[in-house]
């Protein structure tokens, strides 16, 4: 009834991946055994896959014998729970993006997510979309909502390269954002 109804609704606002109503349909519980199955797999090959690329990164960390790459690493170690944004300077190719990913990868969180955003490859007409997100049919060809990137990096670190090729409008949009619910903001 509706007390059975509502407590399966409390249950899924908790978390619950399923609820079945009485009496349970043997089928319905085979498949969502199965779903649950193969979510446990998918989450374990991604977790996976983060914590080698974390484990990579660590070992490029200690293993460098050039003493201006130990001592930016140095810094990196200071950032360690920081919620700081940290700006990362340097001509093209000298490995900022690698220095965003050392600093993630060293709170040894395989669960945190880490977005990049290439803001020079932005056009003025998709930043909004792109950076806060859009609600089914804002605008032509809106056929599904689509999270930002500000969303989508929700507790883990937000990587904004070239940002200073974004009009200084665009720029003044990003410095009026929020960002507690990032980990950290790494900007280039």
């Amino acid at each position: 009834g509706k007390s059975e109804l509502r407590h399966g609704v409390d249950a899924m606002k908790k978390g619950a991946a399923f609820f079945l109503e009485k009496p349970i349909d043997p089928d319905q519980l085979h498949a969502a055994i199965n779903t649950l199955i193969e979510k446990r797999k998918l989450y374990e090959k991604i977790t996976w896959h983060r914590e080698k690329e974390t484990s990579k990164l660590r070992e490029y960390i200690f293993e460098t014998h050039s003493p201006a790459m130990r001592n930016v690493f140095e810094q990196i170690k200071k950032l360690k729970g920081s919620l700081a944004t940290v700006v990362i300077k340097g001509d093209n190719g000298v490995g900022k993006e690698a220095i965003a990913r050392a600093i993630q990868a060293q709170e040894n969180d395989a669960s945190r997510p880490f977005q990049k955003l290439d803001c020079g490859a932005l056009t003025d007409t998709l930043v909004d979309s792109i950076l806060f997100g859009h609600e089914r049919d804002a605008f032509t060809g809106a056929q599904t909502a689509k999270p930002g990137i500000f969303e989508l990096s929700n507790g883990g670190d937000l990587y904004l390269d070239n940002i200073d090729e974004l009009s200084l409008v665009n720029q003044s949009k990003i410095m009026g954002v929020n960002f507690s619910r990032c980990s950290k903001l790494l900007l280039d």
